[in-house]
């Protein structure tokens, strides 16, 4: 019997926080080892692709390129029809239940060793009426087996009554500890986990294929032409004016046509149209700083956001406005992942009032708000309800953590303390609060270092902000971020 290696990694915090996620998490993933692709790259094709299943097929493309392909360095290329030479992964179209017939390499010009259901009439009707939900979540599961992932619930380490529903190939090789969350847990008390890759399975397909484990701060920025443009700090370790090779890279454009635009981090970017529309993005090639958007991106998913005096997220689909009033208005989209126009019940909720008396405000990210008062001060604020919407506070006016910030004409942070600033000859400055998650005026290595230059001509993006000056609001970017007054 192979012996069952076991590999214990030991994660920093920040490890899955990209722009808005966070949780120390472990990978969780059982695979097979030889089962892993040499070349983090294999062909797929379609054993009986017909015109009349065309957008079934490219829904479990784009949610391939969405997850496993968005959190990792493996490729999937090709998607045409199959020829009795073709190797890589085979997909026959066929109503019953999906299964692959092998893990990862060893599907290797398999006829038919995937089998995917688009119309679930003799197999799995419940889907029938959600047929782009099920099609999508279970072509993600489906292509997990397919980079050797084997079901979590198979696992000894499991919870026995999960094990009862073991089912198929066993992976070798475990990865730390059991994802209950995984999207290839039967168990999961989420169904394939909707679509989505748990914490772990991102972490562990990074370890295995490729990619970062620990993200470089990422910033957009849009220049007067209205591309957007996108950055990766990765000097902020120690606030060295260091910086990823692709950045500067033109990742979109003809976004200077909204009047708002914010990220929620990991990609997510959302923007509001002259007509109050909220539009919702996912940037695939985040990582990377590649032209790579899910084919979803540019959906409706609110309206009626025009208007307001700012708005800004705290990430995993949390966004805040603050209304002419000061009032402080939470919203959570669940939807944030796929762009669906789904929204927790509390959204609309009052979680705050008073905020009308500042120089900027900007999010730090995971409920952390910073107000730069009008005597420079800058204040840190932590929503100890920002996921669920409750009133709950810590910090407020009393909690200075810094002094002289209203030098500032643009102003954002990208998490975990990491806080950017532009200065009055477009110099970036870094700054490292230490003291983000308790609000202490700690402040680490790096801080006040000068990063980049020329970003005068920018707006720039990342967890949010504004800067409550009266120019246009088409001119506002960024978590909301716009020039100050000088």
């Amino acid at each position: 019997m192979k012996k069952i290696k076991i590999l214990w990694l030991v994660l920093w915090p920040s490890l899955v926080f990209s722009q808005g996620n966070t949780g120390q998490v472990t990978q969780g993933l059982s695979v097979l080892a030889g089962g892993l692709w040499p070349n983090n790259t294999c062909e797929v094709c379609w054993e009986n692709a017909m015109a009349s299943n065309a957008t079934e097929r490219a829904w479990v493309r784009d949610a391939v390129a969405s997850t496993w392909e968005r959190e990792s360095d493996f490729r999937f290329t090709g998607w045409g029809n199959c020829n009795a030479q073709s190797r890589g992964i085979r997909i026959q179209i066929k109503d019953e239940r999906p299964h692959t017939v092998a893990l990862g390499s060893n599907l290797d010009g398999v006829a038919n060793g995937m089998v995917l259901n688009f119309t679930f009439m003799l197999w799995g009707s419940s889907c029938s009426g959600t047929r782009e939900y099920c099609i999508k979540a279970i072509g993600v599961h489906e292509f997990g087996h397919a980079l050797g992932f084997a079901h979590e619930q198979n696992r000894k380490d499991a919870p026995l009554d999960c094990q009862l529903d073991a089912q198929g190939g066993d992976g070798d090789w475990w990865v730390t500890t059991y994802d209950e969350s995984s999207i290839m847990n039967y168990c999961n008390p989420a169904w394939n986990n909707d679509g989505f890759l748990s914490d772990k399975d991102k972490v562990g397909v990074r370890f295995l294929y490729g990619g970062k484990l620990i993200e470089d701060p990422i910033i957009y920025a849009l220049d007067p032409s209205g591309k957007l443009l996108w950055y990766k700090h990765s000097g902020y370790w120690t606030g060295a004016f260091e910086w990823a090779p692709a950045s500067g890279a033109t990742v979109g454009s003809g976004w200077g046509s909204f009047e708002r635009i914010f990220s929620d981090g990991d990609g997510y970017v959302y923007a509001i149209q002259p007509n109050g529309d909220l539009l919702w993005y996912n940037h695939n090639g985040f990582h990377k700083g590649t032209f790579e958007w899910s084919a979803t991106s540019g959906r409706k998913v609110g309206n009626g956001w025009g208007g307001v005096r700012t708005v800004f997220a705290a990430g995993k689909g949390v966004i805040y406005i603050i209304k002419e009033n000061g009032d402080l208005i939470w919203y959570k989209h669940t939807g944030y992942q796929d762009g669906t126009m789904s929204w927790d019940a509390k959204s609309g909720t009052k979680v705050g009032n008073g905020w009308t008396d500042y120089y900027a405000v900007f999010s730090g990210g995971l409920g952390v708000i910073y107000m730069i008062k009008n005597n420079g001060d800058l204040v840190w604020y932590k929503h100890a309800g920002y996921a669920d919407g409750s009133y709950s506070w810590y910090g407020g006016n009393n909690n200075v953590v810094g002094s002289g910030w209203n030098s500032a004409k643009q102003v954002f942070s990208t998490g975990w303390g990491n806080i950017y600033l532009v200065d009055g000859a477009g110099k970036l400055r870094f700054y490292n609060h230490k003291g983000f998650n308790n609000g202490t005026a700690t402040w680490g290595p790096g801080t006040g270092n000068t990063v980049g230059s020329g970003w005068n001509g920018l707006k720039t993006i990342g967890l949010g902000g504004q800067n409550p000056s009266p120019i246009q609001i088409k001119d506002v970017i960024g978590l909301d971020i716009k020039y100050f007054n000088h």
